[in-house]
């Protein structure tokens, strides 16, 4: 596969997976994504305090931190102001954003680990399966959780001496492919491995020693 040929078919997959995730904007999330209500009543939960600007209300009426995470918040009340205004057709378009945004950092990670065709197969199941489609049209927060635990991977991945560890696997320091060890990392007569623990340490670690 050429590069213009991945570049071509994520394309398709991202623009698939917004047609799917915008389309019939305002329209209820069926209730079998979820055994319980949460993506017609907690998902809203999660955004009430970015609402009241928007909607001329008093600053947050019933304040529930475990509810109300500051940079969501924040992004909520941006993207209502840029949205003209509340609505379950904007709340869904802003989950649709997040998680296509999840599914393009998904696709970065796993082709530097799996190459080209692990990548677009991560993107491809992101933007067209069931539940993660549906599930994209609510603002649980769940959604903004995945994109921002997806970007703390890749700047790990990005870090100099960056490794992969298998923990607890039969060699104990796998290697994506084509940059497999030649041989499995030495052990010290305490029967740690040179990558930080016991044949089963914390994965990616640092030149020196640190996860």
């Amino acid at each position: 596969m050429t590069r213009g040929q991945e570049r071509a078919a994520l394309l398709a997959l991202l623009v698939l997976g917004a047609a799917l995730r915008l389309a019939r904007p305002g329209a209820d999330v069926p209730m079998a994504v979820e055994a319980t209500d949460a993506p017609v009543q907690d998902a809203l939960w999660y955004l009430e305090a970015a609402t009241w600007e928007a909607e001329g209300l008093p600053r947050d009426l019933e304040p529930v931190p475990p509810y109300d995470p500051p940079v969501w918040v924040e992004v909520g009340r941006a993207w209502f102001a840029l949205a003209g205004g509340v609505s379950l057709a904007s709340t869904q378009a802003l989950g649709a954003v997040v998680s296509l945004l999840t599914a393009l950092l998904a696709w970065r990670v796993a082709r530097a680990a799996l190459g080209p065709a692990g990548g677009l197969t991560a993107a491809g199941v992101l933007c067209t399966l069931y539940p993660f489609v549906w599930l994209s049209r609510t603002t649980l927060v769940y959604g903004p959780a995945a994109l921002a635990l997806t970007a703390a991977g890749r700047g790990s991945r990005s870090r100099p001496g960056w490794r992969w560890g298998w923990p607890r696997g039969p060699a104990c320091g796998w290697r994506p492919p084509g940059r497999a060890a030649t041989s499995p990392p030495p052990r010290s007569s305490a029967g740690a491995s040179s990558d930080g623990g016991a044949c089963g340490g914390s994965g990616p670690t640092s030149p020196g020693g640190r996860s």
